[in-house]
């Protein structure tokens, strides 16, 4: 991915972010390199083969450029709430990608599509329990493989201030979900 990070790096043109200078690296926004970890896992746990890909909760798109520059992905199905989908557009607009995306709320979405690859950086878990469902019976129920990092759902939130689905509620909608713990943040991630 080394080859890579002066493309990676054009995720920061856009939007002023903050950066900070790495060794071997330069001058990097810090959520820029959460994403090339994110799509450096994605490479390493599910190789290149990936033609169609799903996010929720897609934030500004700056995953959404990263994947793009190291996958050979036909279409990208960014999913969020109405306004950021407008701000998703616009950012993505910015940038010459190699594949074609589009942008969707969960009503939009008729739940008939089928993915090689869901992904949510965060965003899935911190959903209330009844988005979450929906999400995973319309989108990541038709998908042959996921990648979600949590930040909730796991026996560290007592029992009763969790508003999010527990794992083990997850397991039962997703069973071949496989859990992985994450040694660069506090969370986990799903993997399925």
């Amino acid at each position: 991915f080394f080859n890579f990070i002066n493309d990676f790096k054009k995720n920061d043109l856009i939007g002023d972010p903050v950066t900070c200078n790495f060794p071997e690296i330069g001058s990097i926004d810090p959520t820029t390199l959460r994403y090339i970890k994110v799509a450096s896992d994605l490479m390493f746990l599910f190789g290149d083969n990936i033609n169609k890909i799903a996010e929720v909760g897609a934030g500004y798109g700056g995953q959404c450029l990263i994947i793009d520059k190291v996958f050979h992905i036909n279409e990208y199905h960014l999913f969020d709430l109405p306004i950021v989908l407008e701000l998703i557009s616009k950012y993505l607009e910015a940038h010459l990608l190699n594949s074609s995306y589009k942008t969707f709320t969960l009503n939009q979405h008729a739940g008939d599509c089928e993915y090689d690859l869901v992904v949510s950086n965060l965003a899935f878990s911190e959903l209330p329990v009844q988005t979450q469902i929906k999400y995973i019976k319309k989108v990541l129920s038709k998908s042959k493989r996921g990648y979600i990092t949590m930040n909730t759902g796991s026996k560290h939130f007592p029992s009763g201030t969790n508003p999010h689905l527990p794992v083990e509620e997850i397991l039962k909608y997703l069973p071949q979900c496989e859990i992985i713990n994450d040694t660069t943040q506090p969370s986990i991630e799903r993997h399925y």
